[in-house]
């Protein structure tokens, strides 16, 4: 049972990942960005007041050197732009009058599939989904440190 469990929560989880990539690549590509630039876009969006690459990684859940490139890439698009004097990792970021448009655009589409995916599925069930796979996750994290 505990084997089986494994074979189809890792199997489920695959699954979804691959189609939200497909998705995010489907819908960023007429913005000239890939997939990994969309979660960017949303965090940001929701720290007006600007992160820094540091709290950037961790909001989004990757590395700092795929942060880099990702705000590189921000930048050279007019999509981000420099919010405080600092250097390197405590330098903030926001997105410009152009990124915030995109953002927005992007955030409509996200809105659309969201309400495409579960729509039919009752909001408290979704609240529970959410807070058990909340609950899962950080269970695998501490489960890292012990195994």
């Amino acid at each position: 049972m505990e084997h089986d469990r494994f074979i189809l929560f890792s199997s489920l989880l695959n699954d979804a990942q691959k189609s939200i990539a497909r998705l995010k690549y489907k819908k960023m590509d007429s913005y000239g960005l890939g997939s990994a630039h969309t979660l960017c876009l949303c965090v940001l969006y929701d720290n007006a007041q600007g992160v820094n690459k540091t709290e950037l990684a961790r909001l989004c859940g990757v590395d700092k050197a795929q942060i880099s490139r990702i705000i590189s890439d921000l930048l050279e698009k007019k999509y981000v732009a420099v919010a405080t004097p600092e250097r390197n990792y405590r330098q903030k970021y926001v997105l410009s009058e152009e990124g915030l448009a995109v953002t927005e655009e992007i955030k409509n589409i996200v809105r659309t599939i969201n309400e495409y995916v579960s729509g039919d599925i009752p909001k408290d069930q979704l609240d529970t989904f959410y807070t058990i796979f909340r609950t899962i996750c950080e269970n695998l994290a501490k489960a890292e440190e012990i195994f």
